[in-house]
């Protein structure tokens, strides 16, 4: 996972703003609400409704949503896990999405699948090295 870290950078303005979409697995929304604090004090923001919302709502509508905030975000930050089972899989293809649509991507976590290896995405192991990838110091061009 060393790939994070040695990323060359060139610097862009300290003015600019960066909107994650955060795909993680909807148990880990809380945690996702931190992460998003943490990404606020850097000067980021965070287009993820999905953080704030109860279990219940509309499966469709929820997919909506996702898509609509994946579309206006700048990246987006996977939440990979160590492979297991059951996985309803919604963050796999918000990442397959989010490449699709020639967004930057970041993974946060182990390499879960074939598509963690692809060159251009930055792995990171934990969320420390995500912060320290994305730090307005650093903030760079880490797209693809």
């Amino acid at each position: 996972m060393a790939r994070c870290q040695s990323l060359d950078f060139a610097g862009l303005a300290a003015s600019v703003v960066t909107l994650f979409y955060l795909a993680a697995r909807f148990s880990k929304r809380f945690e996702m609400q931190s992460h998003r604090a943490d990404l606020k004090k850097i000067g980021h923001d965070v287009s993820s409704r999905w953080i704030d919302t109860a279990p219940g709502k509309e499966d469709a509508a929820c997919a909506v949503d996702d898509l609509d905030d994946i579309d206006i975000a700048d990246g987006l930050i996977w939440f990979t896990e160590k492979p297991r089972t059951p996985t309803r899989g919604g963050r796999m293809f918000e990442a397959g999405y989010a490449l699709a649509s020639n967004k930057n991507v970041i993974i946060c976590g182990p390499m879960e699948n074939v598509f963690c290896h692809l060159e251009n995405i930055p792995v990171c192991a934990d969320w420390a090295s995500v912060l320290d990838l994305v730090k307005p110091s650093l903030r760079n061009t880490w797209a693809p």
